[in-house]
């Protein structure tokens, strides 16, 4: 038996850890989501359940994350959706961005907008990491303002 192999002898982990530093969620949806939308909670009936939208165009504290592993079609209303809450994650914006600028919510709804001033406190998704000339996906780290 090797030395320095850390073994599961109480069988405590049934999938391979994630080492990536990738934090996800899954959360039941009110709309179809692609990959790279942004996502915010949507408003809560009484006896309901909490449930996730595509970000909306007014800034707001209920921004959840960034959506990934959608299928062909993108996820539809009522299915489990995969949000990214924390770590690397390439995000659909809809203008140009700057890198090390915060990334917020934009005028349009589903994408996202670079700004070179802070968000309100909860109002940010995280911080870019790569500039692009127009819309499109950029790397960002998304990290709840």
């Amino acid at each position: 038996m090797p030395v320095n192999l850390l073994e599961n002898p109480l069988g405590l982990f049934g999938h391979t850890p994630v080492v990536s530093g990738v934090q996800t969620i899954s959360v039941q949806t009110t709309s179809v989501l692609q990959n790279g939308q942004g996502v915010q909670l949507a408003a809560v009936t009484a006896g309901g359940v909490p449930q996730i939208a595509i970000l909306g165009t007014a800034a707001t504290n209920y921004i959840f994350g960034v959506v990934v592993n959608a299928p062909p079609g993108g996820y539809q209303i009522g299915s489990l959706v995969t949000v990214v809450v924390e770590g690397l994650i390439q995000a659909q914006f809809a203008a140009a961005t700057t890198a090390s600028q915060y990334v917020i919510q934009s005028g349009t709804a589903g994408s996202f907008a670079t700004t070179g001033t802070a968000p309100a406190v909860g109002q940010g998704v995280g911080i870019c990491l790569q500039a692009i000339a127009g819309a499109g996906l950029a790397w960002i780290y998304v990290c709840k303002m």
